[in-house]
C-alpha cells in the first residue's frame, strides 16, 4: 500500500516541460507570440479516437501566427488545430504504445527504457542495413504529458499518399501520455514558404511542449 501511495503521489506532481535533447530556436520563432489551439472529439481534423479520456487538449501553436489576432496569448481566445503540419491525430490507450513502441524506418524500433524512463531507439536493427538514414528521437516533457517525437527522413511511395504530399522530405510521429491514455499524431515536417524551405521540427517540439491533455 505504501508504495501505491508513493507512486500515486508522484503521478499527480507538476511536470517540468523540457525537450531532450535541446534544441536551438530560429530567429523567427519567438517563445512569446503564438496561437492556442484546442483538439476537441468533434474537431474538423483527421482525429482517430479509441479512447475519450484525451478529452479536450489545448497547446500554443508556433507554426502559423494568425495576423489578424490582437492578443496571441489570449487565453480566451481558442482556435481549431491546423491541418499543418500535423496531418493525422489520434487519442488511445497508452499500454498500445508502451507494448508496441514505433517503428521509425520500419527498421529502427523505437522502446521505452523504464530504467533511464526515457525512450530510446534500438540501434542493433540498423546495423545490418546501412541504406536508411537514422531516425532522430525526442523525449519531451509537457504541462502534465510525457512522450516522444521521432523524425524519418526514410520517405516511401506510401507516406507520399498518407500526408498527401508529393515532396516530403521528413516525416513525424509523437505521442503525449497522460496517465492511461495516449495523444499521438502524425504528418511533414518541411514546407516551401515564399519559395524556400522550412523546417518547422522546432516549432512543433515547443508546441508539443506546451501540450496539456484532459482539458475540461
Amino acid at each position: 500500500m505504501k508504495k501505491i501511495t508513493i507512486i500515486s503521489l508522484f503521478l499527480i506532481l507538476p511536470l517540468k516541460a523540457n525537450i531532450i535533447p535541446s534544441i536551438s530556436l530560429p530567429d523567427k520563432l519567438s517563445e512569446s507570440k503564438y496561437s492556442v489551439r484546442m483538439l476537441r472529439i468533434d474537431a474538423r481534423i483527421d482525429y482517430r479516437v479509441e479512447t475519450p479520456e484525451c478529452k479536450n487538449v489545448k497547446f500554443n501553436d508556433y507554426f502559423f501566427l494568425n495576423e489578424n489576432i490582437k492578443d496571441l496569448n489570449d487565453k480566451n481566445h481558442v482556435y481549431d488545430p491546423e491541418f499543418y503540419p500535423i496531418t493525422l491525430w489520434s487519442c488511445s490507450y497508452s499500454r498500445e504504445v508502451y507494448d508496441v513502441g514505433e517503428y521509425g524506418s520500419h527498421i529502427q524500433h523505437i522502446v521505452f527504457d523504464k530504467n533511464k524512463n526515457i525512450w530510446v531507439i534500438d540501434d542493433d536493427a540498423t546495423k545490418t542495413n546501412n541504406k536508411f538514414k537514422p531516425s532522430v528521437l525526442y523525449n519531451i516533457s509537457s504541462v502534465n504529458a510525457q512522450g516522444f517525437l521521432i523524425i524519418d527522413e526514410n520517405i516511401s511511395e506510401m507516406d507520399k499518399t498518407i500526408y498527401e504530399d508529393d515532396n516530403i522530405k521528413k516525416k513525424f510521429y509523437f505521442c503525449m501520455i497522460d496517465g492511461s491514455h495516449a495523444l499521438c499524431g502524425a504528418g511533414s515536417l518541411i514546407r516551401k514558404i515564399d519559395n524556400q524551405l522550412i523546417d518547422f521540427t522546432p516549432y512543433i517540439l515547443k508546441s508539443l511542449e506546451s501540450m496539456e491533455i484532459g482539458v475540461n
